[in-house]
């Protein structure tokens, strides 16, 4: 069986994971969450943890999570976290999940923003958070405009991640960072001081 215990969180933030690990098992089935929750603490909730110890935890410090689906990494943050996180995410039964879990745990750190990313305006982030949402080119290119000059983006990737961040510096330069994943063969990319290049840049 599966222990199901996070180290170097209080027993309350253990039992947050715990109740919403239950909430992905009962919404799962209806609204597909995610594809199997029989591995839900390890592939999923402590691989989302992981992103916890790249952020500087603040109450200043805004997370905004990208196409956050059934919550993965955006309600795990929330409830390690102190800082402002904020979920996008476009499906409108997949919203009502995560305000269900804002709701039932207490969260109250967290919001969601039930619209596609191209129509967002005015939001900025200290820190952007992505899982499985698109290659690292289309990630940059969707979220481009919530950066500020010191944003950091932490994607969870899988083995193909190599090509993918070769093939986003045709078009965009930045700062990479490589972190193994406790679970499988996938890293976290953490990237920072992230430009856009100009066509003259991109043909030298």
């Amino acid at each position: 069986m599966e222990n199901e215990v996070l180290e170097d969180v209080s027993r309350e933030t253990n039992m947050s994971l715990l109740r919403y690990a239950d909430l992905i098992r009962e919404w799962s089935p209806a609204i597909n969450l995610v594809s199997n929750t029989s591995d839900l603490w390890q592939r999923h909730i402590m691989d989302s943890a992981a992103l916890a110890k790249l952020i500087d935890p603040s109450s200043e410090k805004t997370i905004i999570d990208f196409g956050s689906g059934g919550g993965l990494p955006g309600i795990v943050l929330a409830i390690i976290l102190p800082n402002p996180v904020i979920m996008i995410e476009s499906d409108r039964r997949k919203s009502l999940f995560l305000r269900t879990c804002i709701q039932q745990l207490g969260l109250n750190n967290a919001s969601v923003v039930n619209e596609r990313i191209e129509k967002i305006q005015d939001l900025k982030a200290d820190y952007l958070t992505a899982r499985a949402l698109a290659s690292l080119d289309k990630l940059l290119e969707y979220t481009h405009k919530f950066f500020h000059v010191e944003t950091i983006c932490l994607f969870p990737k899988g083995r193909n991640y190599a090509k993918e961040c070769e093939e986003a510096k045709s078009t965009w330069s930045f700062e990479q960072e490589i972190i193994p994943s406790k679970s499988g063969d996938g890293v976290i990319l953490k990237i920072k001081k992230i430009q856009k290049k100009r066509e003259n840049d991109k043909n030298s």
